[in-house]
C-alpha cells in the first residue's frame, strides 16, 4: 500500500512540475524573453505537453527566439489539433488560413477553425462570424463546416 501511496506521489509531482514549467515558460514568453519560453516548453512539448507544443507552434511562427519556420509551427499546431485542443486548431486554421497562398490550403484552414469553433474556442467563433459575414464565404464556409462536423464525429465519435 505504501509503494501505491508513493507512486501516486510521484504522478501527482510531476504533473504539476509539468504544469509549472508551462507556466514558468508562459510568463517568460509574455515577459518577450523567449529563449527561456523554448527551454521550459521544448521538453514538455515532446513529451506530449499540448500548451507547450501550441506554444513552440508561436515560437516559429513568428520566429521568436528561432527562426521562423511555418512548417515546425504546423508540426506543433498539428500535435495539439490532433489531441482536441481548440487553440491548436485555431492556430492551425490561421496559419492555413493567412500563411498560405494556395485556394485548397485556406479552405482546409477555415475547417480548422471551424473545428476549433465547434470545441467552443472564443476566437474561432468569432472569426467563424468575420466568414459568415464577408461575400462570398458564407456558401464555402457551410461546407467547410460540415467537413469539420463529420471529421470530428469519425475521429472523436465521444463528442
Amino acid at each position: 500500500m505504501r509503494l501505491i501511496n508513493i507512486i501516486i506521489a510521484v504522478i501527482l509531482f510531476m504533473g504539476n512540475t509539468a504544469f509549472a514549467d508551462y507556466k514558468a515558460g508562459k510568463a517568460a514568453y509574455d515577459a518577450g524573453d523567449y529563449q527561456t519560453a523554448y527551454n521550459e516548453w521544448l521538453p514538455l512539448a515532446e513529451a506530449g505537453n499540448i500548451p507547450s507544443q501550441v506554444g513552440l507552434g508561436h515560437l516559429y511562427w513568428y520566429g521568436k527566439f528561432v527562426s521562423l519556420n511555418y512548417k515546425k509551427a504546423e508540426i506543433w499546431f498539428i500535435k495539439g489539433a490532433l489531441h482536441r485542443d481548440p487553440s491548436a486548431a485555431y492556430s492551425l486554421g490561421q496559419l492555413y488560413s493567412i500563411k498560405q497562398n494556395d485556394f485548397k490550403t485556406k479552405m482546409i484552414g477555415m475547417r480548422w477553425i471551424c473545428i476549433a469553433s465547434l470545441l467552443g474556442y472564443p476566437l474561432a467563433l468569432d472569426a467563424i462570424a468575420i466568414f459568415q459575414a464577408e461575400e462570398g464565404l458564407a456558401q464555402m464556409l457551410d461546407k467547410q463546416m460540415h467537413e469539420a462536423k463529420l471529421w470530428l464525429v469519425n475521429n472523436w465519435p465521444q463528442l
